[in-house]
Formats: structure tokens, C-alpha cells, sequence
């Protein structure tokens, strides 16, 4: 134990050489030494060996690993069983050495990475060959980060992946939300798949505590075959249903990615330590302003700033650009006519929200950025990204499907979206009309038609966001003055839950259990009796309150009217990427039905 103690210490800062080793070994051994006791004592009684309590796994179990006569048991060593629920910490909080020890002992795990990874690495070596099972709970980041690909990639391949449950969101702790972190438990064995294996997916999608797993306890329950997470980049392992899985895998096979059609590039990021930013220049955003202090600071867009078709700067955050930024990325892509899209997806619709600017605005990590390359109407990959089919896509192949809050579009994974793409023109004049559009929709088009109509449809959609914009400022001018002192508090908003509980004439329009903030002028497209009660909600106690129903009463119609237009067009862009796609009933149905 004593000599199997010395070899682990030199992980933990004994630094010896092999010529050094050999000598420790044979003065445990009883063997003459060239060390003398004094050279050998800074080796068998430094710290990492004294005070470090390490275990070994064929001293404490030899039984497991070895004979009667103490002869290695070889393929027949191992546990015939191994589970576990390992701790779930990030490395970067560990001690260097600890952290240092990690990475040199589990090198399946890459970039920042969780322990629990070297308990899945560890229990892959421990148990039996052929016929041992392995299984342990583990935050379901493990199917599907890329810092956990290598090790999926060993356990798809050295093991069969007989079971996955997704357990129920946050099980741990006595209630949702103590421990916030998502789980899963695989059960596996060591011996390799066969072509044609399955693997039986079992789904919990709530917040509840359950007392077992069973079949039919479990929301959703299917099998998949296994092979299908081979040869997958990263080798993520979905959890999406079959059906699924094979719509994505049709639209992978036909058409050609994202990022041969764009250049992406993500955020700028403004401060980094490793960089040599100071602690106090991080803390204190040296390189932020909420007013433009000289030539180099630029409008800074925030999280909020980008929806669907539409980027709104705050105008208030400012941003000084320029090399001593920590990665401020190529100026272009803050300048020239642009897609961002927001980083985190949006949770009460499950969409991506994709954005279209040709202003000056300044981005940092809320959302990437792209370019359309030479050829490429800008507009056409703004529709697609926006679509419908397109969000199934994302969600179902990239996605942990049972997790509503908080998912994000990653620019690794967006730049492999599937698209279909011919080179481009632009439709006639006569084309440009609807009521022609419509017509010519109505028959036998070819591609570069369907693409030439996203394209102007998508344009059509920035245009009446636009539109929308300045109808709803001007509504909170002249809301401004007959609101007095409540302006603020109108302008603050509500949750739709909180809407749903306390407005009636609001349920129609809003989700009893959704988060999503509402705000007044969206009841422009409701009705007065809705306004009414929001504006109640809002102020309490109201005064003025005709005067605010008559303000409503003039912008209702043409907004309600502008929204309207707005929701059809989004539609149809959704039935002519269908089409574009080729998509049958039943596959439209799948998309339709999936969030």
C-alpha cells in the first residue's frame, strides 16, 4: 500500500524521476538502494503521502482482480456490477493539482469539465469484461456537451447502452429548485453493441418527486436504436423519439449546412482575465457606459434587444470597442447587414429568435452573428432560421427535449443546420405582389421559386416589425399624456401567468403557466375590456382611465390589423419552408405537434 501510495503522490506534487521511483521501490521492497535514508525520506514522508488518504481498487477488493495465488485474473477481472451517483463538480473549482490529476488521468473528458466524467471513465474500467453492467446517475449535460463527446464516443463503442431514463427536472433536494441541475441515469455493458441494438429511452418531463421508474410511470417511452448516435457529430446522444429522429436525419441527408452559405462568428467578449484585464477592471466593466463617452464607444445591444425579425437596441448601454477588448472580433460583423441571433431560446414558444439589422450595434455573447456569403439573399436564411421547421430541428436534435427553461442555441450546432439552397435571384415585380405570390404558390414551382418567395416574405416581415415599432411609440406618446406619473409603472409589464390570474378578459391571449413578461402595448391586438384590466393590474388604483381607453381605441385597429398581417406571413414563411423541404402531411404534423 505503502509503495502504490508513493506512485499516486507524485500526482500530487512529489515530483520524483523514474530513476528516483525504481530506488523508492526497492527500498519498500527490502532491496539495496543508491538513495540514502536521508534522500529517500523527502519521497516516503512528503505531504502528499502523509496526509492523503487514497484508495486503491485492487488492494481493497483483490478478490475482484486477481487469484488465490495473487496472479492477475485478466479478462475475468472486474465487478460483475457498478453503479453509482457520482458528485457533480466543475474542475475549475478544484485545486489546481486536483484538477491537474484529472486531466492527466481521464483524458476522455475535453475543455471544462465536471467530475462526475472521470466516475463514468472509472466505472468503464471497472467492471467485468464481456458481462459486466455499469450504471450511474448523472446530469444529462453528459448526452449531449461537447466536452463530454470523447467519452460518449468510448461508451457507444466499448459498452452496450442498454437503458436511459431522464428523470424528472431538479429530483434532487426535498423540492424543485434546491438543486438546480437535471438528471439521468444510463445502465450499460461492457461488452461491445451489436449492429442492430436498442436502447430503451424512458422520459419524465415534470417537476414532480417520483418513488420509482417504471414503464408506466414515465411520460414517454420508446426504443432507438443505437447505431443512429454513431457517426453523429459528437456523438450526441438524443432523446428524441423515433419519428423524430428520422425526420432530422432525412433533412441531414439532403441538404447542405448552414455554414456554407454563411460566415458566423460569435459575440465579442469584452473582459478576460487571462487576457491581463485586472480584477478590478472585470468587476467594474471599465470598458461599459450607459452614454457615449468618446468616438470609441458603441451601442451595446443586450439579451432583450432581439427577437423574431426584429432588433431593438435599448439605448441606454454603450460599449468603448477596440484591441483592448478580450476578443472584439472583425469589425464587419458589427457593421455590415446582418442576422444575430439570441442565444437563449425562447421558452414559453420554444423558438429561436433570429434578428435582421444593417445598423452600427455592438454585440457580446446573448447572440452570435451571420454574414450571408457572396450569392446569398441574407433574408432567405433569415426565414429558414425563423421557421418553425427550423426550431423543431434544433430543439429535437440538439436539445434535452424535456428542459423548458433556460435552453440555448449553440453556433457550433446552428452552423450545421441542413439548407436547402440553389442559386438565387429575386422574383419579378408582378411576383412581388401577394395576391400574384399567392397565385403562383398555388402551382407547380421550382425551388429557386420557393426560395426567392422566403426571402421576400422574410423582408416583408422586418418591414412590418418596423412598422410596428413606430406605431407602438407613438401610442406611448400620447399615452404619456394622459398617464401623468403611472407611465412607468405602464411600461413595466406582467407575466402571462399573473395576467391569466388577475384579468380575465386576458386569458385568451396569455399562458396560465408561463413566466413570459407581457407588456401594455400588446394588448393593442386584444380587446378594451383586456387593456382595461391590464392597465388595472398595473396602477391599482387608476384615475384618467377614459382618457387611456380612448388613446387604446385609436391605434387598436390598425395595430391589431398590423399583427394580424404579421401572423399570416409568419405562417405561410412556415408552409413554404414546409414545402421547400418536401415535407409530407405526416411530417408536417410531427413538426407541428412537437412543441
Amino acid at each position: 500500500r505503502t509503495l502504490a501510495n508513493v506512485w499516486t503522490s507524485s500526482f500530487f506534487g512529489n515530483a520524483m524521476s523514474p530513476e528516483e521511483y525504481r530506488e523508492v521501490v526497492r527500498h519498500l521492497q527490502g532491496e539495496a538502494t543508491s538513495l540514502s535514508a536521508a534522500q529517500l525520506v523527502p519521497f516516503l514522508h512528503h505531504a502528499a503521502v502523509m496526509d492523503n488518504d487514497y484508495f486503491h481498487w485492487e488492494l481493497a477488493f483483490p478478490e475482484i482482480f486477481f487469484d488465490e495465488y495473487g496472479r492477475s485474473l485478466g479478462d475475468r477481472a472486474g465487478f460483475d456490477a457498478v453503479i453509482g451517483n457520482p458528485p457533480y463538480v466543475d474542475i475549475k473549482g478544484l485545486v489546481k493539482v486536483y484538477s491537474d490529476f484529472l486531466t492527466q488521468r481521464f483524458e476522455e473528458s475535453v475543455m471544462r469539465i465536471n467530475i462526475f466524467a472521470a466516475f463514468i471513465e472509472q466505472a468503464m474500467g471497472l467492471g467485468k469484461e464481456s458481462t459486466g453492467k455499469i450504471s450511474l446517475i448523472v446530469p444529462t449535460s453528459f448526452l449531449t456537451l461537447v466536452s463530454y463527446s470523447k467519452l460518449r464516443k468510448r461508451l457507444l463503442e466499448e459498452c452496450t447502452l442498454h437503458n436511459v431514463v431522464r428523470l424528472p427536472n431538479e429530483i434532487f433536494g426535498d423540492f424543485a429548485g434546491e438543486v438546480k441541475v437535471d438528471t439521468c441515469i444510463f445502465v450499460a455493458s461492457t461488452c461491445v453493441a451489436s449492429v442492430r441494438s436498442n436502447t430503451l429511452i424512458m422520459i419524465y418531463e415534470s417537476f414532480e418527486r417520483i418513488d420509482e421508474i417504471t414503464i408506466d410511470t414515465a411520460h414517454h417511452v420508446y426504443e432507438v436504436e443505437t447505431s443512429i448516435w454513431f457517426g453523429t457529430p459528437e456523438q450526441i446522444i438524443s432523446l428524441s423519439d423515433p419519428v423524430q429522429v428520422r425526420l432530422w436525419h432525412k433533412l441531414e441527408a439532403e441538404y447542405q449546412v448552414l455554414e456554407d452559405l454563411c460566415e458566423f462568428c460569435l459575440g465579442l467578449t469584452p473582459y478576460d482575465k487571462y487576457q491581463g484585464h485586472t480584477p478590478k477592471q472585470i468587476s467594474e466593466k471599465a470598458f461599459h457606459a450607459n452614454f457615449q463617452k468618446d468616438n470609441t464607444y458603441k451601442p451595446l445591444l443586450l439579451s432583450g434587444d432581439v427577437s423574431r425579425y426584429e432588433i431593438i437596441w435599448n439605448e441606454k448601454d454603450w460599449i468603448s470597442y477596440g484591441t483592448w477588448l478580450a476578443a472584439p472580433r472583425e469589425q464587419k460583423f458589427f457593421t455590415e447587414p446582418r442576422i444575430l441571433v439570441q442565444q437563449i431560446i425562447d421558452w414559453s414558444t420554444l423558438r429561436i429568435w433570429a434578428g435582421y439589422t444593417d445598423e452600427e450595434l455592438y454585440n457580446t455573447q446573448n447572440q452570435f452573428n451571420l454574414l450571408a456569403k457572396p450569392g446569398v439573399n441574407i433574408f432567405y436564411i433569415l426565414g429558414v432560421i425563423n421557421s418553425r421547421l427550423m426550431s423543431f430541428y434544433h430543439r429535437s436534435r440538439f436539445l434535452d427535449i424535456s428542459v423548458q427553461r433556460f435552453q440555448k442555441i449553440l453556433i457550433k450546432d446552428a452552423k450545421r443546420f441542413p439548407v436547402p439552397f440553389v442559386t438565387q435571384g429575386s422574383l419579378s415585380e408582378d411576383e412581388q405582389d401577394f395576391t400574384m405570390l399567392a397565385l403562383k404558390l398555388s402551382q407547380n414551382v421550382d425551388d429557386r421559386f420557393l426560395q426567392q418567395a422566403i426571402a421576400l416574405l422574410a423582408k416583408t416581415m422586418v418591414e412590418m416589425k418596423k412598422d410596428r415599432l413606430k406605431l407602438v411609440q407613438r401610442f406611448w406618446l400620447d399615452l404619456e399624456g394622459v398617464a401623468g406619473d403611472g407611465l412607468a409603472k405602464l411600461q413595466k409589464g406582467k407575466w402571462e401567468e399573473s395576467l391569466h390570474k388577475g384579468v380575465a378578459a386576458a386569458r385568451p391571449f396569455v399562458r396560465a403557466d408561463s413566466r413570459s413578461t407581457r407588456t401594455l402595448e400588446e394588448s393593442l391586438g386584444w380587446n378594451e375590456a383586456a387593456f382595461r384590466g391590464f392597465v388595472r393590474l398595473l396602477l391599482g388604483k387608476v384615475r384618467g382611465l377614459a382618457d387611456m381607453v380612448a388613446v387604446y381605441n385609436s391605434y387598436h385597429v390598425e395595430y391589431a390589423a398590423l399583427v394580424q398581417r404579421i401572423a399570416e406571413t409568419d405562417g405561410l414563411i412556415d408552409q413554404i419552408v414546409y414545402r421547400l423541404y418536401g415535407l409530407t402531411e405526416e411530417e408536417i404534423a410531427i413538426v407541428e405537434g412537437s412543441g
